[in-house]
């Protein structure tokens, strides 16, 4: 589909995307394609067919996340109906101590029990983003001496963390933002290794500080995003 058709189609439905940092530089990159509007806690999406989104719980306390979501959806679909709703961790969500596992649980449980509150939005799950790994003497003396260069064992979470949502959700709409941000030009992706296990990692050209995509990177992911949203069946049509 071409980029505008997709821009026409996302325009026609209704989506809530719950976020932090790295989904607003999506969003930013979605800006110039279709009409974005915030949700406050003074506001509901109201109005023509749009895209809504809002910054939920805090960053590094993912499981407020989650609250905040369903709150903030709850608060949506007392007005109108949502076609497509999805809520995305952020790479700080996860540290070299999190259980990975029961995170997935949480998440889990969460998207479930909206599914079910729910069954006429489509929940679209997207994996965590990841960031690059320090390099240099620093990094490497970090990771042969030290507690691990800086995004080596978090990114190894992340991954862990994506592997079971890939593999749970492998038959509903999953968005692998991961996959896009660590696919290289020629298909192959960027890893390292950690631990005898090749992880992927954020490839450096998308980003300018190591975590946060830059103008290259925002239009690479929210273009993606933009297609996907577009090819998704709809179940209110």
């Amino acid at each position: 589909m071409a980029a505008k058709e997709s821009a026409e189609r996302v325009a026609r439905i209704r989506v809530f995307w719950g976020h932090q940092s790295v989904g607003g530089n999506i969003i930013d990159g979605l800006k110039d394609a279709v009409p974005v509007s915030d949700v406050t806690d003074s506001q509901t999406a109201s109005g023509e067919s749009s895209f809504f989104h809002a910054l939920v719980g805090r960053n590094t306390e993912p499981l407020t996340k989650l609250a905040d979501f369903e709150r903030r959806l709850d608060a949506l679909e007392a007005r109108q109906n949502i076609d497509v709703a999805m809520v995305k961790f952020c790479f700080v969500d996860f540290s070299k101590a999190t259980d990975v596992e029961a995170l997935f649980r949480a998440y889990s449980a969460e998207v479930k029990k909206l599914q079910a509150r729910y069954p006429k939005t489509t929940f679209v799950h997207i994996t965590a983003p990841l960031t690059v790994v320090q390099g240099g003497i620093g990094g490497w003396l970090k990771s042969h001496f030290g507690s691990g260069a800086w995004g080596e064992k978090e990114n190894a979470k992340r991954h862990a963390y994506n592997t079971l949502l890939r593999s749970t959700f492998k038959d509903e709409p999953v968005f692998d933002l991961a996959a896009l941000e660590s696919t290289l030009a020629d298909g192959n992706l960027d890893t390292y290794q950690v631990d005898g296990m090749s992880v992927p990692r954020l490839r450096g050209d998308l980003t300018d500080d190591g975590g946060h995509l830059n103008e290259r990177g925002r239009k690479m992911a929210a273009d993606a995003l933009l297609r996907f949203l577009a090819a998704l069946p709809i179940k209110s049509e």
